[in-house]
């Protein structure tokens, strides 16, 4: 029997194990960098949106009700989709991790190949795995950041239904009862 090898076992597993070690911690400072920037403009965002509805408030009573009622629909979302956004953030880094070491226990499953016929196969299955993980999770979280963005429009889509629309609808009808009653004379 023959041992198929091309760099010796222990300086492949070595530079297999830096790698392994430069992406985790590459990954953890790339969530960390998107957590604290995520977070700074969320807070900014909120402070923001505050400094509006204060300033809605000043204008007609009417409108600043509807107003406010729009941002805190629109915080509203904005909270689910951060909430969410995190979530989704550590899933896909969970992925990443997982098929980290999945390709690092292949590495070292790879070296007791007793043959290139082996080895080939070894990575054909590998390949085969891996190409189906990676649909079913590119599916998954497809599917997450489907509901997200479902969930997120909630708030404004139901704060639209029940407060905007029924408001334009009146407005609407007034000004085609207008025209209606004096078809030759359009009030400005």
């Amino acid at each position: 029997m023959t041992t198929f090898t091309s760099l010796s076992a222990s300086q492949a597993l070595k530079t297999i194990e830096e790698l392994v070690e430069f992406s985790r911690h590459s990954l953890d400072n790339t969530m960390q960098a998107g957590s604290r920037a995520a977070s700074t403009s969320y807070h900014h965002a909120v402070l923001n949106t505050e400094e509006k509805m204060d300033a809605a408030t000043a204008t007609g009573a009417e409108m600043a009700a509807l107003q406010q009622g729009t941002i805190k629909a629109a915080m509203q979302s904005s909270t689910i989709l951060f909430d969410g956004m995190q979530e989704l953030t550590r899933n896909m880094v969970s992925v990443a991790q997982k098929a980290i070491e999945n390709g690092v226990a292949h590495s070292k499953a790879t070296r007791g190949a007793k043959s290139i016929h082996q080895f080939v196969q070894m990575n054909q299955d590998y390949a085969k795995t891996n190409m189906a993980k990676a649909v079913a999770e590119g599916t998954r979280l497809t599917e997450q950041s489907m509901k997200l963005a479902e969930q997120a429009a909630q708030p404004v889509t139901l704060h639209i239904s029940e407060n905007v629309l029924p408001q334009v609808n009146e407005k609407l009808a007034a000004v085609l009862n207008e025209m209606i009653k004096a078809p030759g004379e359009l009030k400005g």
